[in-house]
């Protein structure tokens, strides 16, 4: 049968139907067979939190953690079937890689072909760019390296990467090329408990230093992803020790265990967030309460019921198909139909992502698990050609990415490159101290630029990008020194990530002004508006306390979507580029009665600078023939520059400054 693990003496049962995990496995072995129903509900509960996560349901704002739990079960499942190869003789590579190729391959090649025709339909030139790159990066098991090199997993492009769930199946791709050898060794020496501990450590401990530097390569790295799956491995060799045997026997100790672990993803699900750290300490919570439901079995409560009802079941038999549909699903219908989607949207693409799946699964994934259907010379002919037809069409699309940019050109600037660029050739950057507070880079320019060097720095603008770019337009019309320090994030007295900003502008005695403007609506979704407000109201108070004046700024609109949209179409007004002025004002107002009190402070002045590109009906991201945005809700060089100049004459802080010869 497909769908049951078979182990023979004297390993008993090791678990699962197959996938496991994302990706997949089974073991062809003699003996009893033992079906772990529970093992098919887990995957389900796991896939399920991923699809609802990336469907943007606030119900689930951890539901990525379904990705850890997958990693635990592969780690979990591989481990035993390869600890039962050893027993029996010694592991087959050959056999082991083409089990792994069967059950991962073909699905996933199907998926990324495809997709590669809504791509090049619906994305727009840079957005097509990245889906090549990363197209390849799926084909050949590096997709991890490419989202790294591009940003963080929690940015708001992730909404529109189709592939951007390829990471993990690179990951456990890697993982399985490494971890045969490396368990063949252990088990050389017999020391794989203790390897397994070893190593569980390393990763963990590389993980955790790595999210302390602030860096983005934790989270996609196999080094420092190993603990997940090694924590598998591990409850896979110590699940026969007397000890455990005793405790899963044990129908009280059973029950409650198997209960706090449901409870522990449960509550990583329901209450993590894009702030947790991820891959730190918090995923303890889900990993090993993956681990206690593996460990110990299932024979009745309600634990047993859940998880081994005949819905989730059948959801967890088509996982790995639904988790590698629905991203793509849910982005293509993005890029149609606007980022902000209605419920009947989001349920219609999660419906077309499982009903893909199923026919994944019917199609593709029975027929090449059977050698007796596809022989291994036809598998290896497959995979050859779809392997080097997907790079062929990656390289493509990389060149049509191209030919199109030139036309989106024609509107004016639309990329964050081309910005800073430009920021990087009319500003000297900052040096010396200024750097030592740890700014951060756009690749390899850094984020920090002083104008009129040779004056001293009165001004300085503070935030995130939104506080950046009206430095580019309004610092050239200041008659004083002016410096901008930006990074990406919360930025509040009390956040680690601005703590040596802030530092710096305390130190700064000649410091007398700071234009303080952040993306607020993220941020206020973030926090919640309780925690916003506190963290606003103190970052303002603190600034006063040094004796700065304050200009809190009123955010330029979000339109949703954009520029390559609003040309290539897929907005929700994409003959006119632009949202009513209501909807603007009605996001403004999440904050603007705080911000308003806070402005009653003679230090503190609050200005809006939306009419660069708004009038009394509509907000536009294109004026005239002229391009103002760069994304959704970054202004391009020419938004820039006006929304400077706006600045400068209604700031009374900044019009002291102003020069003469500037009207």
């Amino acid at each position: 049968t497909y769908y049951t693990t078979r182990l023979s003496s004297p390993l008993p049962y090791c678990g699962g139907s197959e996938p496991i995990g994302h990706l997949g496995t089974t073991a062809h072995m003699s003996a009893t067979t033992h079906y772990r129903a529970d093992v098919d509900g887990l995957r389900a509960v796991a896939v399920l939190s991923v699809v609802f996560y990336h469907a943007g349901f606030s119900l689930f704002p951890g539901g990525y953690v379904g990705v850890d739990v997958f990693f635990v079960i592969s780690g979990y499942l591989i481990t035993r079937i390869l600890v039962s190869e050893l027993e029996q003789g010694g592991i087959s590579y050959l056999g082991f890689f083409e089990r792994r190729a069967r059950r991962i391959l073909p699905a996933l090649f199907a998926m990324l072909l495809v997709t590669c025709l809504p791509a090049y339909i619906l994305l727009p030139p840079p957005d097509l760019h990245a889906f090549a790159k990363s197209l390849l990066g799926a084909t050949w098991f590096s997709s991890n390296f490419v989202f790294w090199a591009e940003s963080g997993y929690f940015d708001r492009a992730s909404e529109l990467k189709p592939l951007l769930h390829t990471w993990s199946l690179a990951v456990e791709e890697q993982f399985y090329l490494l971890f045969p050898a490396l368990l063949a060794l252990f088990a050389k020496f017999r020391v794989i408990a203790l390897g397994l501990l070893v190593g569980i450590g390393l990763s963990f401990a590389l993980a955790w230093f790595g999210l302390l530097a602030e860096a983005d390569w934790p989270f996609f790295m196999l080094a420092s992803r190993a603990w997940e799956l090694g924590l598998g491995a591990l409850v896979a060799v110590i699940s026969q020790a007397p000890w455990i045997k005793k405790a899963q026997a044990s129908p009280l100790f059973a029950g409650i265990g198997l209960f706090c672990g449901l409870m522990m993803i449960a509550i990583a699900v329901l209450t993590f967030s894009e702030r947790t750290p991820t891959p730190g300490a918090p995923l303890l919570l889900p990993t090993i309460g993956t681990a206690l439901i593996l460990l110990l079995p299932l024979n009745t409560g309600w634990v047993s019921i859940f998880l081994t009802n005949p819905l989730l079941r059948g959801l967890g038999l088509v996982s790995y198909a639904l988790y590698l549909w629905h991203q793509p699903a849910l982005v293509f219908t993005r890029f149609q139909f606007g980022n902000e989607l209605s419920l009947g949207l989001i349920w219609a693409a999660v419906a077309v992502a499982l009903l893909l799946a199923v026919l994944s699964w019917w199609l593709i994934e029975r027929p090449f698990r059977d050698k007796t259907v596809v022989s291994s010379r036809k598998l290896l002919v497959s995979l050859v050609v779809a392997s080097v037809l997907l790079s062929g069409l990656g390289i493509y699309l990389q060149m049509a990415e191209g030919i199109r940019q030139r036309v989106a050109a024609a509107h004016g600037d639309a990329g964050h490159s081309e910005y800073y660029v430009a920021m990087d050739s009319r500003f000297e950057r900052c040096s010396g101290e200024a750097l030592f507070y740890r700014i951060e880079n756009w690749e390899g320019i850094p984020r920090c630029h002083i104008a009129n060097k040779k004056a001293i720095n009165k001004v300085a603008f503070f935030g995130d990008s939104h506080a950046e770019q009206l430095f580019l337009g309004a610092s050239p019309l200041l008659n004083t020194g002016s410096i901008y320090l930006i990074r990406g994030g919360l930025p509040f007295v009390g956040e680690d990530r601005f703590r040596s900003p802030l530092y710096f502008l305390q130190e700064q005695d000649s410091l007398e002004v700071v234009v303080y403007s952040a993306y607020w609506t993220e941020k206020l979704s973030l926090l919640g508006r309780e925690s916003f407000v506190l963290k606003v109201f103190e970052t303002v108070k603190w600034l006063v306390e040094q004796d700065l004046k304050v200009v809190l700024m009123m955010d330029t609109p979000d339109f949703g979507y954009g520029p390559e949209s609003c040309l290539y179409g897929g907005a929700d007004e994409p003959s006119s580029c632009s949202i009513n002025v209501k909807k603007h004002r009605a996001t403004q107002n999440r904050y603007a009665d705080i911000f308003e009190r806070i402005a009653k402070h003679p230090h503190v002045e609050l200005v809006d600078v939306s009419d660069v590109v708004c009038d009394e009906a509509r907000c536009r991201m294109i004026i005239g023939d002229t391009l103002m945005y760069r994304d959704n809700d970054h202004l391009n060089l020419i938004g820039s520059e006006l929304a400077g100049q706006l600045l400068v004459s209604r700031s009374q802080f900044l019009n002291s400054y102003r020069q003469l010869s500037h009207p």
